[in-house]
């Protein structure tokens, strides 16, 4: 079985059609296919535990452990194995705690420990050990996990992050996963201040989505969310034709709370040039658009769509400037992390356009 028909496995299985002979040809291909890595990618490791090809447990460890795989790699192998039931599953746990550089391998064998382990009391230390270790992004996803969880350690290991960070000891990247838990396990947040979390559209009700976020989603939003639609007038980087600022090197001018405080109150600072004009004209007719262009003669309004209307000033009866042309209601369409994904998109921005990192959870 070569590597273009992985295609063709996936949907026999899924179509329960020739299943055996499939399972046949992989315990013949699979292991020796997983021992190439220049080829390797999680579809091939997410075989082996689809189809219990217990031939590959020897290769699905070693990649585990194998620093130099990439980490999407690595953790399916991982999650391979616990679908089939590795004997010394546990064992290979405790190993990955104690020596994985990689946090999200680690985060994934701890949820898997946290799963099967019946005893609190000895999944704790670790829990601790884990959040102790001072990695933000290990941190968010061992307290979602915590939340999910729900035991009476985990609500006691929330609580006492709540309470440091109450006390400015956390690092303003889990503000809002521990305020998220507190929520969900229905825990008072010690410090008011953090308790409302986007209750209005005023800035300090959003501080938590200052920090934190993934700028490979926030790439997503900004281009592909039809319902916020920021490309529809905003360009990064490129031609200066956009309705809107051009925002290929706001992250290297503005601060955080700057571009935080344009997208949930876009009112209190809008950028020099970019405030609508409402203009109605002695036939009764009223234009709304930014100013584009504007000579003593006539004036040129560019609408939301990006159509330009040129007005001759002597047909113009009333001029009054309005608000910004950004919708002032992102905060109810996004949410807290979008929010956040957004922020950190955008203070990535420095001039030069670059690849997000792919998202981690």
């Amino acid at each position: 079985i070569g590597y273009q028909a992985l295609e063709g496995a996936i949907f026999y299985g899924k179509s329960q059609r020739n299943i055996e002979e499939l399972r046949r040809q992989l315990i013949h291909s699979l292991p020796a296919m997983l021992t190439e890595t220049a080829n390797l990618d999680e579809t091939l490791v997410e075989l082996a535990g689809l189809y219990q090809i217990a031939a590959a447990i020897p290769t699905l460890r070693q990649i585990v452990t194998a620093k130099a795989i990439r980490t999407e790699i690595r953790v399916a192998a991982f999650q391979s194995l616990v679908r089939m039931n590795l004997p010394d599953l546990k064992e290979l746990i405790e190993y990955i705690l104690a020596h994985d550089s990689s946090y999200q391998v680690r985060v994934a064998a701890l949820s898997e420990l946290i799963s099967t382990e019946k005893d609190d009391d000895a999944v704790a230390p670790l829990l601790i050990q884990a959040m102790n270790r001072g990695d933000w992004r290990e941190q968010q996803l061992i307290i979602a996990i915590l939340a999910n969880w729900r035991s009476s350690t985990a609500v006691d290991l929330i609580q006492d992050w709540l309470t440091k960070m109450s006390l400015g000891q956390t690092p303003p990247e889990i503000e809002l996963e521990l305020l998220e838990a507190a929520a969900k396990c229905d825990i008072s947040v010690p410090n008011a201040s953090h308790a409302n979390v986007g209750s209005s559209s005023s800035v300090e009700n959003f501080s938590q989505c200052l920090h934190g976020g993934n700028s490979f989603r926030g790439r997503a939003i900004f281009f592909e969310r039809n319902d916020v639609a920021c490309a529809k007038c905003h360009n990064i980087g490129g031609a200066e034709n956009s309705v809107g600022p051009n925002l290929g090197e706001i992250g290297r001018l503005k601060s955080r709370e700057y571009l935080l405080e344009s997208i949930v109150d876009p009112n209190k600072s809008i950028a020099e040039g970019f405030n609508t004009v409402v203009i109605v004209t002695d036939e009764g007719l009223a234009h709304t658009g930014m100013v584009s262009h504007e000579d003593e003669n006539s004036i040129t309004l560019k609408s939301a769509d990006g159509t330009n209307v040129r007005i001759a000033k002597e047909q113009i009866i009333d001029r009054t400037t309005g608000m910004s042309a950004m919708p002032a209601d992102f905060p109810r369409v996004l949410s807290h992390r979008d929010l956040r994904d957004l922020v950190q998109f955008l203070s990535d921005q420095k001039s030069e356009p670059r690849q997000p990192d792919k998202p981690v959870h």
